[in-house]
C-alpha cells in the first residue's frame, strides 16, 4: 500500500530554520533589559557625579566663608570656644583668648564637620568615603598652613602691642619703657627689620638729647655750686667737634644748635646765680646792719663774706668803722632818696633800666650816701646814719616786694597760671605730672621777669592775654597724649595741627556704628564689649575737649 504524500505545513517547513533564527525573539528582549540597566546606571553615576560635585562646591564655598569670617576675629569668649566645640582642645581659664591661639583647632573642627556633613548627602558608601578620605587629605596642606598662619597672627599681634607700648612710653618722654617695648618686637622679616631699624634711629636720638640734658643740668649744677662755669663752655666747644660728631646720632646741625643751647644755659644760670647772689647779699647785709645798729656785730667772718657782694661788704665795714651816736643824717640827702624811692614805686624811675635795676641802682646810691670822704682831707663825712639807711632799705625792699605780693595784679596771674596748668580743681590739686610741673615752672618765670623788668607799670593783663594761651594749649596737648590709644588714634587734626572736635566725633562715632551693626548681624560679648568702648570713648573725648583738651581743639 501506497502510504499517503505528507502534506507540509508553515510550521512544518520552520523547523528548517538557523538556532540564530530561531533564538533571535529571545535575544532582542536581552538586549532591551540590558539598555535599560545601562540607563539605569547611567542615571546612578549622574547622580553620583552631582552628589560629589556639590559636595566639593559646597566643601570649597564653606571654607572660603570661615576663612572671611574669621579673618575679622580677634578674640573668643569662652562661651565662643565652648558653642564651637572645642572646649576640650583650647585652654579658656585665663578669659578671652587671642583668636590666633583658636584657628587651627577651629578649622580642623570645621572641616571635619563639613566632610561629615556633606559626606552624607553622597548616598553611594563608598564613593563617600573616598570623598571624605580625599577632603582630609586635600585639607591637610590647608591645617598646616593654619599652623603656621597663627604663628604669624601671634607675631603681629606681639609686633602690634609692642609698638602701641613703645608709642605710648614715648608720648610720655618715658624713654626706658620705650626702649623695652622697642626691644620685645620680634624681628624676623625684612619689614619688621625696616621698621625696628627706624624706631630705633628715633629712640637713639632721644634717649641721646635726654642724656646730654642730664649731664647739662648736672653740669649747671656744679657751676652753680663751685661758681666756676669753665666746664659749660668746655661742653659747647666739644659738641662741636667733629670727632664727638661722628660718635653720637646726631648730625652736624643738631650738634651746633646743641652747643648754641649749652651756652644760652650757662649764661642764663650765670644771670640767675648772679642775681640771686646780690639779692642774698643785700638780705645778709641788712641784717648785719641791724646787728651793727643794735651793738650785737663787731666784724665781719670770713664765711660772711664769701655771701656778701663787694659793695654789700665795703658797706658794712665803714659802719662798723664809723661812729654815727653823736651825728645825724644830712635831711636833703634823706628827701633826695626818699623821693627816688618813691619815683620808682610810681614807676618814674630811671626809664632806661628794668625796675629789678633801679631797686638795685637805689640800694648803691643808699650805700654811697652813708660815708663821704672829703677828698682834701680825707676827712670822713657821715650823710646817713646807719639806722636811717636801715630804714631807706626797708622802705626800697618793701618798694621792690609790692609788685610781687601775693593780692598784686602778678599774684593773681600767678595763682591762676598755677591752677590752669597744674590742675587745681575746687580748691584741690589734681595728679601733676611732670611735664605740667615744668611748664608751670616756665610759665612763671616768664611771668616774673616781666614784671621784674616793668615793675608797677608792668601790665599783667597784657601778659596774660599774650603769653598764657601758648601755655595751657601745651597743657591741653599733654592732656591729649594721656588719653586712651583708642581715642588717640580715632582723633582727625584740624588747623593748626589741633584736633578736630566734629571731624573726630565723626570719626569716633563711625567705629561705634560699624560696631553695632556687626554686633545685629552676629551678636557676641566681644561685640558687646567693643560697643561699650566705642560709646566710652566718645564720652571721654568729649569731656576732654570741653575741659583740658579746650585749648587743644579746634570746631
Amino acid at each position: 500500500m501506497k502510504l499517503p504524500e505528507i502534506q507540509r505545513t508553515a510550521a512544518q517547513s520552520a523547523q528548517s530554520m538557523s538556532p540564530g533564527q530561531a533564538a533571535a525573539p529571545y535575544l532582542a528582549k536581552i538586549k532591551v533589559g540590558e539598555q535599560v540597566a545601562s540607563m539605569i546606571n547611567n542615571v546612578i553615576e549622574l547622580k553620583d557625579e552631582t552628589q560629589l560635585s556639590n559636595a566639593n562646591s559646597d566643601y570649597r564655598d564653606s571654607l572660603q566663608s570661615f576663612n572671611n569670617w574669621y579673618e575679622q576675629q580677634k578674640t573668643f569668649t569662652p562661651e565662643d570656644i565652648e558653642t564651637m566645640g572645642i572646649d576640650g582642645e583650647v585652654d579658656t581659664s585665663g578669659g578671652d583668648i587671642p583668636a590666633w591661639k583658636v584657628r587651627t583647632a577651629a578649622l580642623n573642627k570645621f572641616t571635619e564637620d563639613m566632610q561629615q556633613q556633606l559626606g552624607g548627602t553622597i548616598s553611594n558608601k563608598s564613593k563617600r568615603n573616598a570623598w571624605i578620605s580625599d577632603t582630609k587629605t586635600m585639607t591637610a596642606p590647608l591645617i598646616e598652613r593654619s599652623i603656621q598662619e597663627s604663628a604669624n597672627m601671634g607675631v603681629q599681634e606681639m609686633v602690634s602691642d609692642s609698638v602701641e607700648r613703645y608709642q605710648d612710653a614715648l608720648d610720655r618722654g618715658n624713654y626706658i619703657g620705650a626702649r623695652q617695648a622697642l626691644n620685645s618686637i620680634p624681628v624676623h622679616t625684612p619689614a619688621l627689620k625696616a621698621e625696628f631699624k627706624r624706631f630705633d634711629r628715633e629712640l637713639t636720638k632721644l634717649e641721646y638729647s635726654s642724656e646730654q640734658q642730664l649731664k647739662l643740668d648736672d653740669a649747671l649744677d656744679d657751676a652753680v655750686d663751685n661758681g666756676d662755669f669753665a666746664a659749660l663752655e668746655m661742653m659747647a666747644i666739644e659738641a662741636e667737634d667733629d670727632e664727638s660728631i661722628t660718635k653720637t646720632p646726631w648730625d652736624q646741625p643738631e650738634h651746633t644748635a646743641w652747643a648754641k643751647t649749652i651756652r644760652a644755659a650757662s649764661k642764663a644760670a650765670q644771670t640767675a646765680e648772679a642775681a640771686k647772689f646780690v639779692s642774698d647779699s643785700g638780705n645778709l647785709s641788712k641784717e648785719m646792719l641791724a646787728g651793727i645798729i643794735e651793738g650785737k656785730v663787731f666784724s665781719i667772718s670770713i664765711a660772711q663774706r664769701r655771701n656778701l657782694t663787694s659793695s654789700d661788704y665795703r658797706y658794712l665795714v665803714n659802719q662798723l668803722d664809723s661812729d654815727d651816736s653823736n651825728v645825724s643824717s644830712d635831711e636833703l640827702t634823706l628827701a633826695v632818696i626818699a623821693g627816688k624811692i618813691n619815683d620808682i614805686s610810681m614807676g618814674n624811675g630811671n626809664k632806661s633800666l628794668s625796675f629789678s635795676d633801679q631797686i638795685l641802682e637805689m640800694r648803691n646810691i643808699i650805700q654811697n650816701s652813708g660815708i663821704v670822704v672829703d677828698p682834701i682831707t680825707n676827712e670822713q663825712r657821715v650823710q646817713i646814719t646807719s639806722s636811717d639807711s636801715f630804714t631807706l632799705f626797708t622802705k626800697l625792699d618793701a618798694v621792690g616786694a609790692a609788685p610781687f605780693a601775693t593780692l598784686s595784679p602778678f599774684g593773681v596771674v600767678s595763682e591762676e597760671v598755677r591752677n590752669r596748668i597744674l590742675g587745681y580743681q575746687d580748691g584741690e590739686y589734681s595728679t601733676e605730672s611732670l611735664q605740667n610741673a615744668n611748664l608751670n615752672e616756665e610759665a612763671q618765670r616768664s611771668l616774673r621777669k616781666y614784671v621784674e623788668d616793668n615793675g608797677p607799670l608792668a601790665d599783667v593783663e597784657a601778659w596774660r592775654e599774650k603769653r598764657l594761651p601758648y601755655y595751657l594749649e601745651e597743657r591741653s596737648r599733654f592732656s591729649f597724649y594721656a588719653l586712651p590709644r583708642s581715642i588717640r588714634d580715632g582723633a582727625v587734626s584740624g588747623a593748626g595741627g589741633k584736633v578736630s572736635t566734629g571731624d573726630t566725633l565723626k570719626s569716633l562715632s563711625l567705629i561705634l556704628t560699624k560696631a553695632i551693626e556687626k554686633n545685629s548681624t552676629s551678636p557676641s560679648p566681644k561685640r558687646e564689649e567693643m560697643i561699650r568702648v566705642a560709646k566710652e570713648n566718645i564720652q571721654q573725648f568729649e569731656a576732654w575737649a570741653n575741659g583740658e583738651g579746650v585749648n587743644y581743639v579746634v570746631k
